[in-house]
């Protein structure tokens, strides 16, 4: 066992005797076969098979990488949130005049856009291709450098479509002859807008790091899609419904703002989608 480790290779050994157990432990997986195994045994693998059925060890491990690949994906959505709303509340600060990115939006961003659509993307069924890939490094993190890496290649470009996304709306409210406190909160929403749409596009691209939505299919996550629809439900609400806008401060904006909204979260998922097919 500890040849082959040393090898380079991933290790799993089966056992039923006492004697097994150091092997059991040395390897990469240990598995414990049989219910009559000795509880040494059973409490030095990693995996316990309460029959002798070897098929079970197959649909452990497509189980367990099922799990690591929707653990990978929920971190990866969660900080592709987070890097997108640090990008664009940071370029607006530093625009000229600089612009504060409402509280509101950002709480909203966290709880509606980090939370839930990433609760869904954990939920999704494993790849078809799942158990032809090589087995994960032992030593490897779950998260590493290269995924944070590719979190802020796919946050970049969306943030530049919600940072002009503002500039444009305040160009047309000011265009409009609106008051200053009613240009700020007309951008703030379009760019609130634009922000909701993108980052709910993203979710629909984050449920697979490899495979495009195309072949996973783009409504074959039912959940994914029913909290896509809601929330684009109570985000037209809080545009449009009076009650809502000093709860979520916003204001009610024009068709051309919501067509920029949706061309951006068009051009957000075709950006995924294509950083995708480079990886």
């Amino acid at each position: 066992v500890t040849a082959l480790k040393h090898a380079g290779g991933t290790v799993a050994v089966t056992g039923t005797r006492a004697s097994d157990a150091p092997a059991l432990m040395a390897a990469d997986i240990g598995v414990s076969v049989g219910a009559n195994a000795p509880e040494l045994t059973r409490d030095s693998a990693d995996m316990v098979l309460e029959d002798a059925g070897y098929a079970d060890i197959v649909h452990a491990v497509e189980e367990s990488r099922r799990g690591f690949t929707a653990l990978r994906s929920y971190c990866g959505f969660a900080f592709l949130c987070l890097m997108a709303q640090m990008l664009s509340v940071f370029a607006l600060l530093v625009s000229t005049p600089p612009v504060q990115f409402s509280i509101l939006h950002l709480a909203w961003l966290n709880v509606f856009m980090a939370l839930i659509p990433a609760f869904v993307i954990a939920s999704e069924p494993g790849e078809r291709d799942i158990m032809r890939r090589p087995p994960h490094a032992a030593a490897a993190p779950a998260y590493g450098r290269l995924t944070i890496v590719s979190s802020f290649i796919q946050a970049f470009f969306p943030t530049i479509l919600i940072v002009a996304s503002y500039f444009i709306a305040h160009s047309r409210a000011t265009a409009a002859g609106l008051s200053e406190a009613e240009l700020e909160t007309y951008a703030k929403t379009a760019s609130f807008i634009t922000m909701t749409l993108s980052l709910l596009a993203l979710a629909h691209s984050c449920r697979s790091e490899r495979t495009s939505l195309i072949r996973l299919g783009v409504f074959s996550n039912r959940a994914l899609v029913a909290v896509t629809l809601g929330v684009a439900a109570v985000l037209v609400a809080a545009v449009y419904v009076p009650v809502f806008h000093n709860v979520f401060a916003t204001t009610a904006v024009g068709f051309v703002e919501w067509l920029m909204a949706i061309g951006a979260a068009a051009l957000s998922l075709l950006w995924s989608e294509l950083y995708k097919g480079l990886l």
